[in-house]
């Protein structure tokens, strides 16, 4: 059973999914949702006869205390007459300018933020118990030639080619010689 606390809370909560609902079919649609009721128990809730067809979304929603699923069921027969609208993506199209501030948007929302960058020199295989002895100092023959770009991972993804050189205070520096290839990005 739910308190009257959590259905406070859970009322709050739901209402901003439904202004972030509302705001998503903007670009569509002008959609206004209102009768909103809160069923605890799935088996009293229907939104259409059980052989009609439904579009679901699931979502899944993690918090740091519990984890759920939220779906979303939209009945065939409500997105009928909008489907052609739907599959033109029109409502995607925007002026270059446009774009471009909502690119700067975008970013400004994100924020800064630190993602992993990892570069691999190269491979190889060598014996266990010859990697088990490395230590400092020792030396490991690469296939790569020092000219040969590597990869510049971002996020886990390769994205970049890059060629490692030595400039001040000996610190290791890459020059980036290009975007990875597209084939390989989606690996």
């Amino acid at each position: 059973q739910i308190t009257p606390i959590e259905i406070g809370i859970i009322n709050r909560i739901i209402k901003r999914v439904i202004q972030d609902l509302e705001a998503t079919w903007e670009p569509i649609l002008p959609v206004d949702i209102y009768d909103i009721e809160l069923e605890t128990n799935p088996e009293f809730m229907q939104i259409t006869a059980a052989s009609e067809i439904v579009i679901l979304l699931a979502f899944e929603v993690n918090s740091t205390n519990a984890s759920g699923l939220v779906s979303v069921c939209y009945p065939f027969f409500t997105l009928e007459s909008i489907l052609p609208r739907l599959g033109q993506q029109s409502y995607m199209r925007a002026g270059r300018g446009d774009r471009e501030q909502l690119h700067l948007d975008n970013r400004l929302r994100l924020g800064a933020m630190d993602v992993p960058m990892v570069v691999e020199l190269g491979r190889t295989r060598l014996p266990l118990a010859e990697a088990n002895a490395l230590q400092e100092g020792d030396v490991v023959r690469l296939p790569t030639r020092v000219q040969d770009p590597v990869a510049v991972r971002l996020g886990g993804k390769e994205k970049f080619l890059a060629r490692p050189f030595t400039e001040r205070n000996d610190e290791l520096v890459l020059k980036v010689v290009g975007a990875a290839d597209e084939t390989e990005q989606k690996g």
